[in-house]
């Protein structure tokens, strides 16, 4: 599995994100919900069990490094969009 890179383009205030097999491009502003939905994946505990905030889930092995992408990405669209 291939860690997410970003890149942000300031001009048009969008985001390429790709991983592995899939890419795609987004506007700055919709990072944040990426980052929300990352986190998610990140906390996920199986059977449907209700995960703790802040804690990792057994799966977060395979999304810290995209969180952390994804929290990098967030910080500096932040900049672009003042």
């Amino acid at each position: 599995m291939a860690d997410m890179t970003i890149t942000l383009d300031a001009t048009n205030h969008t985001a390429f994100m790709a991983g592995g097999r899939w890419s795609q491009t987004v506007p700055l502003a919709d990072l944040s919900g990426w980052l929300k939905l990352y986190r998610n994946l990140w906390a996920r505990l199986p059977d449907g069990k209700k995960p703790v905030p802040g804690k990792p889930g057994p799966w977060a092995v395979f999304y810290e490094a995209d969180v952390r992408a994804l929290e990098g990405a967030v910080r500096k669209a932040q900049e672009i969009m003042r």
